[in-house]
């Protein structure tokens, strides 16, 4: 699923690490993991909602990033048993106590650079920086 805005900015997610270090070796960009429960964490939704669907978060990291969403749904039916292993393969090793949400960034070889617990209502400028810092 993409996020489209205007001039074609949008946010190109995977769901596979290693099809993510892939492109993330082959663009030279970092990787940002969401881990999420969309039907059921409230933060979750609201981080996507406040977040990571804004134009502002949009335009500042679709260019430099690759995204890869790790999402846990109580309703797992809605999901094929090939992506519920491999979220709790990735799971594992970035979110092993099971954080939701969970912002992990690494780098381009999938190796932890930093993470973030929660979503409590920070600022679009709380989460860019700690992105980007």
């Amino acid at each position: 699923m993409s996020i489209i805005f205007p001039l074609l900015l949008s946010i190109t997610w995977f769901y596979n690490i290693e099809t993510a270090k892939e492109i993330a070796q082959q663009e030279n960009k970092n990787i940002i993991i969401i881990f999420s429960g969309s039907d059921w964490c409230r933060s979750c939704m609201k981080l996507n909602e406040n977040i990571i669907e804004s134009k502002a978060f949009i335009e500042r990291t679709a260019s430099k990033f690759v995204f890869l969403k790790a999402d846990f749904p109580q309703r797992t039916n809605k999901m094929l048993l090939e992506q519920i292993k491999l979220n709790e393969k990735l799971a594992e090793k970035y979110n092993p106590k099971g954080n939701f949400p969970f912002i992990v960034l690494t780098n381009k070889e999938g190796s932890i650079l930093k993470a973030r617990k929660g979503y409590k209502g920070e600022s679009i400028d709380e989460i860019l920086n700690f992105i980007f810092q």
